[in-house]
């Protein structure tokens, strides 16, 4: 552990470089907050216990929360089946950029989002997206309504972080799409935050193999889409461990947050890597 002057000069040096980063990489100006039905909502994850913990809810009233969608739901019938009222995007590939596969998939999503969504629909992507791109692609549906969000990094001192969270400017570095689904809900103002399909357990199908390549498996709750195996990641392990220290990192720092603005956030996967959130049943 570091001395508390180290860590306290460390804090202010993250602190200038977040403020470098928001004048830099920021619009100065609020994100539009998701048009609410209900006090309550579900931010629908990609994991494998997405299904049968929807199933759950379901039983009880799913009517009683607004939906949250991520990724690559509307290539899915679970899409069609609980139709979302918001859509969050946060991976560079959808905005065609990275590797012609991931890229590819990233059309036929917005592909199938044109033709499926009957219903209003608000989605929410980075300013430094592509937004003209986006833009013209889903003004070909009338229900689509298209809005932007920071994800400009911020860290430092927590006053000044938590105020910045609040001007919307910046968040926790946005590492996995569920750090900026969380963040936007709370700046909606929801009083209770559902998390289903966050299984993120990433360390479970990790490993190197013996040419010392990094491999990963990556489950998802998508049929047609189950296991994209024997994947070779770019890099060291060392590299890959620090990115999954920023995610799980962003999602105490959520947490924290959360508490303070008076939103819970409540975690349904009790198997789930994910230790900043309560944990509770679906039954309960």
């Amino acid at each position: 552990m570091y001395d508390k002057r180290i860590n306290w000069f460390y804090r202010i040096l993250d602190t200038f470089f977040s403020i470098v980063r928001v004048f830099v990489q920021s619009q100065l100006k609020r994100t539009t907050p998701f048009l609410k039905k209900h006090g309550r909502c579900i931010v629908m994850g990609n994991g494998p216990s997405f299904i049968w913990m929807m199933e759950k809810i379901k039983e009880k009233n799913i009517g009683e929360y607004d939906l949250i969608a991520v990724n690559h739901m509307a290539l899915t019938s679970q899409y069609d089946k609980y139709k979302p009222s918001i859509y969050i995007l946060c991976d560079p590939a959808f905005w065609f950029v990275g590797e012609r596969r991931a890229v590819e998939k990233a059309r036929n999503m917005y592909q199938a989002m044109i033709v499926k969504t009957t219903w209003p629909l608000q989605v929410y992507i980075p300013y430094d997206s592509n937004e003209v791109d986006i833009a013209a692609v889903l003004a070909r549906n009338k229900n689509i309504t298209l809005n932007f969000y920071n994800k400009t990094k911020f860290e430092g001192v927590t006053k000044l972080t938590y105020w910045i969270y609040r001007k919307q400017w910046g968040m926790p570095r946005a590492q996995n799409v569920l750090i900026a689904a969380l963040m936007l809900s709370i700046h909606s103002q929801y009083k209770e935050v559902l998390l289903v399909g966050a299984d993120n357990d990433w360390l479970h199908n990790l490993w190197v193999d013996e040419f010392n390549r990094l491999r990963y498996s990556d489950f998802h709750y998508y049929k047609e889409d189950r296991m994209d195996t024997d994947r070779i990641i770019p890099g060291r392990l060392h590299e890959e461990c620090l990115s999954l220290y920023f995610t799980f990192k962003g999602y105490v720092d959520i947490e924290q947050y959360a508490r303070r603005e008076g939103v819970e956030i409540l975690n349904l996967n009790g198997c789930s890597f994910i230790d900043a959130f309560v944990k509770v049943k679906e039954t309960e």
